[in-house]
């Protein structure tokens, strides 16, 4: 969706979930890396813009062949599960507290606040979304993130790129064991 769609919000927030999740190898991630057999680390952002938005998920393999085929089936699992049963309602709470408390503490950093407000009025169009970011994440719940999942992460709107360094010799096999 456009940058001007709550719906980009809530999937800021989703973002940030993953971002939490990946950082302590939790269910989600475990579930979209197989347990980090498909990919090593994952790197995970939002970028809203006005014309279409773009959830990324970067997933690093070191010294292995990974599939991009299994990859890509393992995060539209992942997506499709969350998108019947939501995530965890306290991995959830826990990333509203934070986000908030982040939200609070970023009030007193008068130079952040004033790049945000002219972020959201540029590009949003309103500097009063900053707020309703906020907003959003108060009332936040599993439905408005199965909705949005459903709805942008599936099959027709996933891209993958590859990309391939395969220079290996007798080592490999031991560096990728360790």
């Amino acid at each position: 969706p456009s940058a001007r769609n709550d719906d980009v919000i809530i999937l800021e927030h989703l973002a940030d979930i993953l971002v939490r999740d990946q950082s302590v190898v939790g269910d989600i991630y475990k579930k979209y890396s197989k347990n980090r057999r498909l990919m090593v680390r994952a790197r995970i952002f939002m970028d809203p813009a006005l014309g279409f938005s773009a959830l990324s998920i970067g997933g690093m393999n070191l010294f292995r062949d990974g599939s991009s085929k299994k990859i890509k089936k393992s995060i539209l699992e992942t997506f499709e599960y969350i998108g019947e049963n939501g995530i965890d309602n306290k991995l959830l709470n826990n990333q509203k507290k934070h986000n908030l408390l982040e939200s609070y503490e970023d009030g007193y950093n008068y130079n952040w606040l004033a790049y945000q407000l002219g972020e959201s009025e540029i590009i949003y169009g309103d500097y009063r979304v900053y707020n309703r970011s906020i907003e959003i994440l108060n009332n936040l719940t599993n439905d408005d993130i199965k909705r949005v999942v459903k709805k942008y992460l599936h099959e027709d709107n996933l891209v993958i790129y590859e990309l391939k360094a395969n220079n290996k010799n007798w080592t490999t096999p031991f560096v990728s064991f360790f």
